[in-house]
C-alpha cells in the first residue's frame, strides 16, 4: 500500500471535486489541498512545484489532480517536472471524466480518463486499491462515489439522484467564504458531505435531512463560536456561520488583508464579498474589534463599493461622496455619486481602464488614488500558509 511524505491534491470546486478530496482525507496522510478556479490551475501547479523543490528533497510525494482536465501545455509541464527533479520521488495521477481532456489523456499513462464515472467514483476506486484503510471505510467511500456520480453525471433515474442534488445545493450555498479562508470553508464542506451522506445512509429522506441541516452546521460550529452566540435562539444559523467567519477575519486580517487610510480613518479592504457575507461580517468585525474605523467591500467587476462604519468613528457617507464618486464632466447626468448614511453607504471606483485581477492590484490602485507609498505590498488574499 502507498505511503507518501506529502500529497498535493488539486480538485474542482463542486460536489464532485470536494468529495474526491474528502475521500483522500480518509487515508490519514499528509495532504495539502488546492481548489483553484479553472483559470488558476497553472498557479496551483507552480506553487506545488516550488514547495517540492524547496522542501521535499529526498522525500516521496504524490501530485493528485481530480475533476479537472488539462490542456497540452500544462500536461507537458507536469509530465516533465519529475525528470528535472530526480532528488524527489514524484508520482503523478490525474482522475477525470470530462471529454475536454480525452485527447491529452491518451499521451500520458498517469492521466486516467473515464467518461462513464465521475471523478469522485474514480477517486473511490483509487483510494480503495492503493491505500491502507479499513473495510468499513472502503465500503463507505465506494457508496459515496456512486452517490455523487448520480448527480454529477445527471442520472435522473438513479435512486440517489435527488438526495445527491440536495447535498450539492447545500454545498453551493455554503461556498461563500473569502478566498483566504478556503481551508475553513473546505473543512465545513467536508463536514457536510460526511454528515448529510450519513443521514441518508441511516434511512432519512430529503425532507428529514433538510430539517437536520442547520443542526449539522451548528455542530460544526461547536467550540468554534462563543456559546453566547451559539446558544442564542434568536440568531439564525446563517448569521452564526457569518459570525464565525467574522471571527476568523479578526484573527487573520494582519496576514491576509490590508487597510487604507482615508481622511484619517482606517478602512479594512475586502474584495468581492457576496451580498450575504457583506451584510453581516463587517458589522461583526467592527463591533468586536477596535483595529478599524470602517470596512469597504469592493466589487472589481462593477467598481461598486459598500461601506460600513464603527459607530461614532467614521462618516462613511461623507467618505463615499468625497472620494468614491465618478464625475463625468462631459455628461454630468452620467456621473455616479457616492453617499449614504454615516454608518453605511455606497460608492464607486472607475475600473474601466484598469480592472484589478487580484487583491494586490486592488490595494495598489487604492494606494495610488490616496497617494500612499507601499510599493512592497503582498498579495495577501492569495497567500497560503505553509504546511
Amino acid at each position: 500500500m502507498e505511503k507518501f511524505d506529502k500529497i498535493y491534491h488539486i480538485s474542482d470546486i463542486d460536489m464532485d471535486g470536494f468529495s474526491s478530496q474528502y475521500m483522500m482525507k480518509q487515508i490519514n496522510q499528509n495532504i495539502k489541498y488546492y481548489n483553484p478556479k479553472r483559470n488558476d490551475l497553472s498557479q496551483s501547479i507552480n506553487s506545488i512545484f516550488q514547495d517540492i523543490v524547496e522542501n521535499m528533497k529526498g522525500k516521496k510525494v504524490l501530485i493528485l489532480i481530480t475533476d479537472l482536465s488539462l490542456d497540452d501545455k500544462i500536461a507537458k509541464k507536469l509530465n516533465n517536472f519529475p525528470r528535472g527533479n530526480k532528488q524527489v520521488d514524484i508520482s503523478i495521477k490525474l482522475l477525470d471524466h470530462h471529454k475536454t481532456g480525452s485527447d491529452v489523456a491518451e499521451k500520458y499513462d498517469w492521466y486516467i480518463f473515464d467518461n462513464n464515472q465521475c471523478s469522485a467514483k474514480l477517486t473511490a476506486n483509487f483510494v480503495n486499491l492503493n491505500f491502507d484503510i479499513d473495510e468499513v471505510s472502503k465500503t463507505k467511500i465506494k457508496r459515496l462515489g456512486d452517490f455523487v456520480d448520480s448527480n454529477d453525471r445527471w442520472i435522473e433515474d438513479h435512486p440517489d439522484f435527488d438526495k445527491a442534488s440536495y447535498l450539492s445545493e447545500v454545498m453551493s450555498n455554503l461556498k461563500m467564504f473569502p478566498e483566504f479562508l478556503e481551508n475553513e470553508e473546505r473543512d465545513l464542506l467536508f463536514h457536510m458531505i460526511e454528515s448529510i451522506f450519513n443521514k441518508y445512509e441511516e434511512g432519512l429522506n430529503t425532507e428529514e435531512v433538510e430539517k437536520e441541516t442547520n443542526v449539522l452546521i451548528l455542530k460544526h460550529l461547536k467550540n468554534k463560536l462563543p456559546e453566547e452566540y451559539l446558544e442564542n435562539k434568536n440568531i439564525s444559523t446563517l448569521k452564526k456561520l457569518l459570525m464565525y467567519m467574522g471571527q476568523l477575519v479578526i484573527e487573520k486580517h494582519q496576514e491576509y488583508l490590508s487597510t487604507i487610510e482615508v481622511d484619517g480613518k482606517k478602512l479594512l479592504i475586502f474584495m468581492n464579498l457576496s451580498s450575504s457575507v457583506n451584510q453581516q461580517v463587517p458589522s461583526f468585525i467592527l463591533n468586536n474589534t477596535e483595529f478599524f474605523d470602517a470596512t469597504a467591500n469592493i466589487k472589481t467587476t462593477t467598481g461598486k463599493v459598500s461601506f460600513r462604519a464603527r459607530k461614532g468613528k467614521a462618516d462613511v457617507g461623507l467618505i463615499a461622496k468625497e472620494h468614491f464618486s465618478i464625475i463625468n464632466e462631459k455628461n454630468p447626468n452620467a456621473s455616479k455619486i457616492g453617499g449614504g448614511h454615516a454608518g453605511a453607504s455606497g460608492g464607486y471606483l472607475d475600473f474601466s481602464k484598469d480592472t484589478p485581477k487580484s487583491y494586490t492590484e486592488l490595494i495598489r490602485i487604492l494606494e495610488k488614488k490616496f497617494n500612499i507609498d507601499k510599493s512592497n505590498s503582498k498579495d495577501k488574499q492569495t497567500q497560503k500558509k505553509p504546511n
